[in-house]
């Protein structure tokens, strides 16, 4: 039971002791995954004591279980009104609202708590402050909030069934890396940290049950360092291949080998997040599926990774399965499809893609960028790409097989601007002189490119260089 949750009302000890009974009972049922008998047990002390807070809380345990969230966000609540100092609870329905990307509600809470002294005592609020930085690509800030909750958890081993292990959390502190980098010397520095904070952990022989919910953004940010990614990529799959070995597991329709059937469609699953939505990757790959679909050759289903954000309706006859944020439940939902071949578009860019890609969830799976670095998996058998990308000895930077295409495989729409009536002085730019505009956030932008800047600057004397700021 969580701390300061309301005592039971004790004027009626028989009532209370039977009302306690019900409680220890519950909890064994949650303990050995009984959910639907443990809520009967929650639901009968509720009917006879409605204002059992714990009854609640354990309610809101059994929702977020079962893959409820917003059920158990109403459970959570409940309780937060009945024993307004159970700041732990705070803790698990703002870590609730995280895994909806419901950031701004998550920050609400932790804005309140923090005006707290007993509830910043409590580890997990470390824990929770480092995923909001997280979530906001504020990694520094993430290393100081984990390092703040391990130190408070040495000393108190009580953990909240929040989204990051321990474990995880120290995977994270040591192995996160900073997002701007200042120089060649800064790359290295973060990556020599890395392998050596991953090796040191792969020789400590520590293991844990369940699925991780986080890669090192190291995973996302080789994309814009200039060191050839594979080998850390390949560091970071062994590492959580190890130290979490439910992350690897094969669905039944890829144990048995079979010939694909060529009598039927070829079913395709892709599993994106961003694959309907306005960014690149809606843009540059939804017009290639609505062709596939059009050649009447392929059967598509698009698992998409859940997210807030509102579709752009660019797909166009295609069945979409909205995965749930626990990649188990999400691995088995794609599995109950049976595919022939399984496609990200997105991996190394997304978490949860990355976590369900550690699995044989068809027997081909292949990626495409996306970010165009490596996977690093065992598990993918082939990276899509083309040769105008490639050098003659790009194999070597893939752990997969490279298909190369004659182009690289994307229909983006031509794209018009209609009726501009903005001048260079609208967006605060000089009337004269030639812009060279470098579209993209700061973070992607290598000091290696400042020599390339520099050359433009030297050889154009009517240069301006106008950057991203965000």
């Amino acid at each position: 039971m969580p701390n300061n949750l309301s005592p039971l009302d004790d004027s009626n000890f028989l009532n209370a002791l039977s009302i306690e009974v019900l409680l220890k009972e519950s909890e064994e049922g949650i303990n050995v995954g009984d959910y639907d008998g443990a809520s009967r047990f929650l639901e009968n002390v509720i009917t006879r004591a409605p204002e059992c807070a714990e009854a609640w809380y354990k309610l809101g345990l059994i929702a977020d279980k079962k893959g409820n969230l917003d059920l158990a966000i109403t459970f959570l609540k409940k309780c937060i009104l009945l024993s307004p100092k159970s700041y732990l609870v705070y803790l698990y329905l703002a870590d609730t609202y995280i895994r909806q990307n419901r950031i701004e509600e998550a920050k609400e809470i932790y804005r309140y708590i923090a005006q707290k002294e007993e509830a910043r005592k409590i580890p997990e609020f470390y824990l929770g402050l480092s995923i909001i930085e997280r979530a906001e690509g504020n990694h520094t800030q993430v290393k100081k909030h984990l390092k703040q909750y391990l130190k408070l958890l040495s000393k108190n081993k009580r953990q909240l069934s929040l989204t990051n292990s321990v474990l995880q959390c120290e995977i994270l502190a040591d192995c996160d890396v900073e997002p701007i980098l200042d120089s060649a010397e800064c790359e290295q520095k973060n990556l020599t940290n890395f392998m050596n904070c991953a090796e040191r952990l792969l020789k400590s022989g520590k293991t844990e049950t369940g699925v991780p919910q986080n890669t090192p953004n190291l995973c996302f940010q080789l994309a814009y360092y200039t060191a050839n990614p594979r080998p850390y990529l390949e560091k970071a799959a062994e590492l959580y291949r190890k130290v979490f070995p439910d992350l690897v597991w094969t669905s039944p329709h890829c144990q048995k080998k079979a010939l694909m059937d060529t009598n039927k469609k070829i079913k395709i699953g892709i599993v994106s997040m961003y694959l309907d939505e306005l960014h690149a990757v809606g843009y540059c790959l939804a017009p290639l599926v609505n062709a596939l679909v059009q050649s009447g050759n392929f059967e598509i289903i698009y698992f998409k990774i859940n997210t807030p954000h509102v579709s752009a309706g660019f797909l166009e006859s295609v069945l979409t399965v909205v995965l749930p944020a626990d990649a188990k439940a999400a691995r088995e939902i794609i599995a109950s499809h049976a595919v022939d071949i399984l496609w990200y578009t997105d991996l190394i860019m997304v978490e949860q893609s990355t976590m369900l890609a550690h699995s044989r969830l068809a027997p081909i799976q292949c990626v495409s960028a996306g970010h165009p670095v490596t996977s690093g998996l065992p598990t993918i058998d082939y990276f899509i790409s083309a040769r105008i990308q490639e050098t003659s000895n790009a194999q070597e930077n893939y752990t997969e097989k490279l298909i190369l295409l004659p182009c690289y495989p994307i229909s983006y729409p031509e794209f018009r601007l209609h009726n501009n009536t903005l001048k260079r002085s609208d967006l605060g730019l000089p009337e004269e002189g030639r812009i060279y505009y470098c579209a993209q956030t700061l973070f992607k932008i290598n000091p290696a490119m400042d020599d390339v800047f520099k050359s433009i600057l030297e050889k154009d004397q009517e240069a301006y260089i106008v950057f991203s700021y965000g």
